[in-house]
């Protein structure tokens, strides 16, 4: 059986990849990130049933087995999925309250939906919204209006949850801009304030300098292409550029003929991690995250006051 965890890890280096080639500055490699789009989409629409149901061999009932495919077949254009894939998680998933769980008492059997608990919602909330699914994307929404204030990552506010983690106020802040107004380089080039582009180069500068394994971890990387090739594309910058085309690689050497990124042989991801507790844990992530800490707050002054 697929490890739910690991299963939706896949799932995300295949939506980062359909994003990414689906972008106009996506074309590189001679249309091999297309080729990898195409194939990774084929291969989870084929096995799409008329209920919604992800029919793979391994997988399970689970939240985390689903809450990316709407994005993902939404992104491929395969639209009949996309929705028949929401409906399927609005009559399993979607609780009374808004919420979004394997069950009434469950999240999800990965262990990251206890520190990333909104990680889900927001994931399915964003499709719902590009979908005009508003009967998924508004009670979706309305739950996670609570979360808005303090940012809490491991669980309801209304259970006394307060900590915080990066990864979910980060994904709380995206679906605001993109139910609100528009994601940074969209707002750059709507307003022309070169202070957003500025703090977006600043950022993929810092993110490029913190470990090689930033273009070698089977989380980061996905989202460190996705952004490096947005910037690169308004700014033409040859090192974010660089960036770009590195991340894409190690994404596109998980890729297999038929589409997924699982080694054959053990059903296993193919992207790995090397080294990345005893990094984590380092005198250089300590000194990068009060870098990171400095960074934050430059963003959050310019984005208060225009």
């Amino acid at each position: 059986m697929i490890n739910v965890a690991m299963f939706f890890v896949v799932i995300g280096a295949l939506t980062s990849v359909c994003l990414f080639a689906s972008s106009a500055d996506g074309r590189l490699f001679d249309g091999l990130l297309e080729d990898a789009s195409d194939k990774g989409c084929a291969f989870i629409a084929a096995h799409i049933s008329d209920d919604g149901r992800y029919n793979i061999s391994g997988s399970t009932e689970d939240l985390y087995s689903y809450f990316k495919l709407p994005l993902t077949l939404f992104t491929c254009g395969r639209l009949r999925e996309a929705n028949l894939v929401l409906d399927y998680i609005k009559c399993n998933f979607l609780q009374p309250d808004g919420d979004f769980k394997t069950s009434a008492d469950l999240k999800s059997e990965s262990p990251e939906a206890s520190f990333l608990y909104t990680y889900s919602n927001v994931f399915i909330v964003l499709a719902a919204h590009r979908m005009e699914r508003y009967d998924v994307a508004a009670p979706g929404l309305e739950y996670l209006q609570q979360y808005f204030t303090d940012f809490p990552s491991y669980g309801p506010p209304s259970e006394g949850y307060t900590a915080t983690h990066p990864m979910t106020t980060a994904n709380i802040g995206l679906l605001a801009l993109t139910v609100g107004a528009a994601f940074l380089a969209s707002y750059y080039r709507a307003t022309g304030k070169e202070v957003y582009l500025k703090l977006a180069k600043n950022l993929l500068y810092f993110l490029g300098s913190c470990h090689e394994n930033i273009y070698a971890l089977k989380t980061t990387t996905q989202k460190f292409a996705v952004a490096a090739s947005l910037v690169g594309t308004i700014t033409g910058d040859r090192d974010i550029n660089a960036m770009a085309e590195r991340a894409s690689a190690f994404l596109l050497d998980g890729l297999n003929e038929d589409g997924t990124f699982f080694d054959p042989a053990i059903r296993s991801p193919l992207i790995v991690e090397a080294q990345t507790i005893k990094y984590m844990g380092s005198e250089k992530t300590r000194r990068n995250k009060r870098t990171q800490r400095r960074l934050f707050l430059q963003v959050a002054k310019p984005l208060k006051y225009y």
